[in-house]
């Protein structure tokens, strides 16, 4: 809620003392001051302060029942924008420390296991987890917030399959100690790369909207 004593109370304090100081003056004589005169002007002074501050009074009143039954209008929308957000955070900071663990213990295959299942190694991770925690929320800021189909739906899938992308890039690389490493990161950087950029993108698009939709429902 914007305040509404900040500059437009001061000017009107300005303009008040003004317009008294004015009244009074006249109710007083240039000779002789005339006290009958002075305080009839002081007590009409009085009434139109009064009914002033009243008005203002009334202004603050309402502005805040707008403020507040716009509040409690969109507090469930608020809520829900605000738990995406901290599912996305949280989807990003176990992306960054995933890519961590992957550039130094790597993704290798175990002689008796060929190929890794991505999906499945990803759903023992806690960035699997996490990244089921934001599909929910998304489901729910495609019901309670917007109506847009199943907008936030598929962007929680995108960023979904931006990880699974990433992992399959590091499928098989030792660990960055191991002498295999260099040759396999030599032919690997490329496409690992825009992985990451397209994960980021997308992670950053999501969280700008966000954004937007948070400040349309607290304006």
């Amino acid at each position: 809620m914007k305040s509404v004593s900040s500059g437009g109370f001061w000017c009107l304090f300005v303009a008040l003392c003004t317009f008294a100081g004015g009244v009074i003056f006249s109710g007083v004589n240039e000779g002789k001051p005339d006290w009958q005169a002075f305080l009839s002007a002081l007590n009409a002074w009085s009434t139109f302060a009064q009914a002033i501050a009243a008005a203002f009074v009334a202004a603050i009143a309402y502005t805040g029942l707008n403020a507040w039954k716009h509040q409690i209008k969109h507090e469930k929308e608020i809520n829900v924008v605000w738990s995406t957000m901290a599912a996305l955070q949280q989807v990003d900071m176990s992306f960054q420390r995933m890519t961590l663990e992957a550039l130094i213990f790597g993704l290798r295959t175990e002689p008796s296991q060929p190929q890794i299942n991505i999906i499945e190694f990803l759903n023992n991770q806690p960035l699997g987890g996490y990244l089921k925690a934001l599909e929910e929320q998304c489901v729910w800021m495609d019901r309670v917030v917007t109506d847009n189909g199943w907008e936030w739906v598929n962007r929680s899938g995108f960023i979904y399959s931006r990880a699974i992308t990433y992992l399959s890039l590091y499928r098989g690389a030792p660990p960055s100690s191991s002498a295999e490493f260099p040759e396999f990161m030599a032919s690997k950087t490329t496409g690992i790369t825009e992985a990451l950029e397209q994960f980021k993108l997308e992670v950053s698009s999501m969280e700008m909207k966000l954004k937007e939709l948070k400040q349309q429902l607290q304006s």
